[in-house]
This record gives C-alpha cells, structure tokens and sequence, in this order.
C-alpha cells in the first residue's frame, strides 16, 4: 500500500470507528487490544508516520515495523552467560514506518527531534557513527545483514522512526529502547529485501548484531522484543540447542496471574548501555570468574553450569588485578581477553560477588517461573527483591537514585516486590503492585521520590505486550 491508503483508512478509523470497516482491526486488536479509544490513539500515530514519510520521500509504498521494550522480571546479567531469563514485553514500543529505495542508502528520520536525521551507505564495513548515537542500532542491523546476505542482497531504505511518548519507550532507562530499535530496522530491512528469518533465530541474529555498537552482551532483550505474547511472561533459556542443524531457543509463555499491574519506575537517571564501561567488565570479570571455575568443574562451559551450592570463595578472589590473576591464567590469554571487552590493565576486578550473583540469580529466575506458574505472586514478589539486593550488593550495579526509588517502593501498600530494571546503573525499577493500590503507590512514590532526591520520575503503569510484528500489505505481515 502507499502512503496515501494508509492514511485514508487510518483517518477514516478515526473519525468513524468501525472496526468491520477498518482493514488493520485484526493486527491492531492483536497488537492493542480492544478498547476503542487506545485503537483510535494508535490509528493517529501511525497515520502522521504515514503523512511524515509521504511529505519527505514521496507516495510510495511502505510498511510499519513494531517493536516493544521488556522489562526484566528476573534474570539481570544472565543472558551472556546462557542463563536463564524471565521478561515482560512492553505496552510501549519503536515503531517504524520504511519504504524502498533504488539504490543501497537508508536515510533515517526520527519523529523526536533529539534524534537528528542520518543516512548512509550499505557497504561490506559499515563505519559507525560516535558512541551513544542513535544510528548505530540502525547499522548495527544492516552490519549483520551485509555480513551473512551481502551487499548485494540488502535494499536501500527510507526510514522514520517514532519512540515518542507515551506509546514510545523512554530512552537510556533500562528498558531496551535501542535493541528494539534494532529489532524494528532488521524487521524493515528483511522485510523489504525478501528475506525471511525463523523468529527463534532471528532473535539470535539480532543479539549477535548488537555487539556492533560495542557492548558484549547476549540476546534476552532482542528474544523478548521479538517472542513475547500478550498478557503473558516470557521465560528464556539462554543457551541455544540445535534443531534440524540449526541453532535455535528454549522458551515459554506464562499468563500473568489477574489483580497485578507492573509498575515502571524511571529514576531519571540516564545510563548509556552502549558507552558504559561497566558494562564490559562486569562481563570480563564472570568470563575470568569462570575460566578460574573450570579447574574445579572442568565439564562447565558457562556459570549457568556451576551449581548454587558451590563454595566459591574457595577459588575466585574478592578483589584482584590483571598482574595478580596472572598467578593462575596464562598472561597471553588474559590480555586478549581485556582486549576483547575493552577494558584496561589497571581495572580493579571483583570475581567473586559478580559470579555469585550470575549464579544466585539464575536460581531465582527458575524459582520464579515455578511460583508465576502457580499463581504464587507474593512468593515471586519476595524472590524479586532478593535480586535487587543482589545486583545492588554483589553486582555493585545500582545506584543512589535506585536505590532511594526501591526503598520507597517497598514501604508503600500493595506492594509485593522491586528490582533493578536492565543492566542496572541507573535507569528505571520495576515493581509489582497489586492493582487496587496502583494508582495511590504510583502518586505516593513520585512524591516521596522527589522529597528524597529532587528529581522528577515519570512512573507508568503496563501490561505484558505483544512481540515485534509488521503492519502492513499481507505479503509482509507477521
């Protein structure tokens, strides 16, 4: 369709809701749900991306590409290790309006202004812009593509992308605006080059893609975005196994028990994944914990295979440097391991509690399964905390702000439980908040909040949403 017909039908929606009349109401119902008001809200979104697209590129035929944010339930720092993960996808996603073009360039636009426009060239090595930039995510898709599907193969596109609130995902808060911002623009480019994907493995591609903007992580953000149903939890075990030669996820819905709302609490407190160092040691400092770790269990690959009970202290250090570990890794070996993850020689490293929480917290990811499995909320509620106080103690990776903001959160009625959100430094905490009280804990935590550090929060409240999908002609729809 171009750009005209979707602003037709999407305006005649808006001003004469009848769902039998309105060619998206299937996608849109699946997508949103039923109620009038939010499909109406959405049908206008999408009908200025369209009017945006056809006012700069022209009258051509596009497409809109969804992704959602997650949020993490369970699971901080356990993808990269083939843990195991337990998320929530977002009611708040990046959406994406692309059309051809007929030469190998993408333009990007953004509907927030912040966001200033870019454009380059599909080539065998893809120059990234400065760290932090939004165009990265963009590359980072069209990277991978290039590298498995050559240039050759790939099409240019015209792309504009919308994260606005309040169906957008606050960016730099913990809530994987970026990966699905790279999920929507792998989504557009395979789409309008022909390309189909399986969605297990395109969530594998989309991880791997990732690690072109710099940071050395796994896939759990990019799997939720792309496998998660609605009003359900996504379970993940990270470890791929194969299936008819190929690599491929273990995974699993589970609804979430009725009477609950989560709550996103953003501390406004922003921290960039991509240009975080911390994020990079934490990383090297469970590779060197497990590489101490395979002398003991030498059949280990991962510190998902190191059981819970496993006395620890008794071989990684609390505290150590490059020169101390030395003493028991070959030099050649740890030097190009801190090359790898980009960290310097002199970093102080803890082995010991970062291990111990990757290992603890995969533990509480398959507790947690089995109370949301049984409805047991105030049981998966108490195992929530337990890892924030694990990521806060163990992982060092909190914050004041987050902490003041989780704090708060558990004095407040109806609460059943709080954690770090994301990576962790900063960004938002998520909690879980029996619906009747809702309301009165979002209002009574943004006061409290700002009496105890100045800072304004932006607290909503979601609900499980659907995973990445196209709206579009049928040919492209899934």
């Amino acid at each position: 369709m171009k750009s005209h017909e979707y602003i037709e039908a999407f305006e005649a929606f808006i001003h004469n809701p009848k769902l039998p009349d309105f060619p998206f109401s299937h996608t849109f119902q699946d997508i949103y749900g039923t109620e009038l008001s939010l499909l109406k809200a959405q049908a206008r979104r999408y009908a200025e991306l369209a009017k945006a697209h056809q006012s700069r590129f022209g009258n051509h035929d596009v497409l809109f590409l969804r992704a959602p944010g997650r949020v993490d339930l369970l699971g901080s720092h356990t993808d990269y290790h083939e843990g195991y993960v337990l998320t929530m996808a977002l009611d708040r996603e990046m959406l994406i309006v692309a059309g051809q073009r007929n030469d190998r360039t993408l333009v990007l636009r953004n509907s927030d202004e912040r966001f200033t426009p870019q454009e380059f060239v599909l080539e065998e090595h893809i120059p990234p812009s400065k760290p932090g930039d939004w165009a990265n995510y963009v590359k980072a898709a069209a990277q991978a593509f290039v590298n498995v599907y050559g240039v050759s193969r790939i099409q240019g596109a015209n792309l504009i992308v919308d994260g606005r609130a309040p169906y957008g995902i606050p960016p730099a808060a913990g809530l994987s605006s970026s990966s699905a911002l790279l999920v929507a623009s792998a989504k557009a480019l395979a789409a309008l080059s022909g390309i189909q994907i399986d969605p297990k493995q395109f969530a594998l591609f989309c991880g791997q893609a990732e690690w072109y903007v710099g940071t050395r992580g796994g896939f759990m953000d990019h799997a939720s975005s792309i496998l998660s149903q609605k009003d359900t939890a996504f379970f993940l075990d990270c470890r791929p196994v194969e299936q008819d030669g190929k690599p491929t996820l273990s995974t699993g819905n589970i609804p979430m028990t009725p009477g609950y709302s989560v709550a996103i609490c953003n501390t406004n407190v922003k921290k960039e994944k991509a240009a975080s160092s911390d994020y990079n040691v934490r990383a090297l400092e469970c590779q060197l914990g497990m590489e101490l770790l395979h002398r003991p269990f030498p059949q280990a690959k991962f510190l998902r295979d190191i059981p819970p009970e496993a006395p620890l202290h008794e071989w990684l250090p609390a505290a150590s440097t490059f020169d101390d570990l030395c003493a028991s890794l070959e030099r050649a070996s740890l030097e190009k391991l801190f090359e790898h993850y980009k960290v310097g020689q002199t970093q102080e490293l803890h082995l010991l509690p970062r291990c111990r929480h990757v290992i603890s917290e995969n533990a509480r990811v398959l507790d947690g399964r089995k109370y949301l499995n049984a409805g047991d909320m105030d049981a998966f509620g108490r195992v929530m905390t337990a890892s924030y106080t694990s990521m806060r103690r163990d992982f060092d990776a909190s914050c004041d702000e987050l902490d003041a903001m989780i704090e708060i959160a558990l004095t407040l009625p109806g609460i059943v439980g709080a954690r770090i959100a994301g990576a962790g430094w900063g960004g938002c905490a998520v909690a879980l908040v029996k619906t009747p009280e809702a309301l009165t804990f979002q209002t009574q935590l943004a006061e409290q909040y700002f009496q105890r550090t100045g800072i304004q929060t932006n607290i909503f409240l979601c609900h499980p949403g659907q995973g990445a999908s196209i709206v579009g002609e049928e040919k492209y729809e899934s």
